[in-house]
């Protein structure tokens, strides 16, 4: 299930270079395709850091986990295009490339993700057993 949206992607990005990076029919609107394809590729950016402390994939992600992956999906727009992202997409993808590295090294927690190892554990009691000496004897 895709948790970084276009929408995401759009509050951080002025109009005009989303069209420039990602109008590939030239239709002078923003193609759904595009955006998906590099949300997809950061969401597995973002999952594959973490996947070695908490469970993944992901159904819903809290804000920080979306910035990140909104961070590393706008260079990657840059990138499909060949052209060299301006400086502060780049220091935007660095820093959220050392926050993932902090979260897999647990400096960072997430508080909405579910830690490794933790498995919900069952509240039922077992039934009585229904085959038993007693009940097998006369079998």
């Amino acid at each position: 299930m895709a948790w970084l949206t276009q929408a995401h992607i759009e509050d951080r990005v002025q109009r005009d270079v989303l069209l420039s990076l990602a109008d590939d029919d030239g239709d002078y609107s923003v193609d759904s395709r595009v955006i998906q394809s590099v949300a997809a590729d950061a969401e597995g950016v973002v999952e594959s850091h973490i996947a070695g402390r908490y469970v993944v994939p992901l159904g819903t992600a809290e804000e920080a986990l979306v910035d990140i992956a909104a961070a590393i999906a706008i260079h990657r727009l840059f990138f499909r295009r060949g052209e060299e992202a301006p400086d502060h997409v780049r220091e935007a993808h660095l820093l959220a490339m050392r926050r993932l590295h902090a979260i897999r090294r647990g400096e960072i927690l997430l508080l909405e993700a579910i830690p490794r190892g933790r498995v919900a554990r069952s509240s039922m009691d077992a039934a009585d057993r229904v085959f038993t000496r007693s009940t097998l004897r006369d079998l």
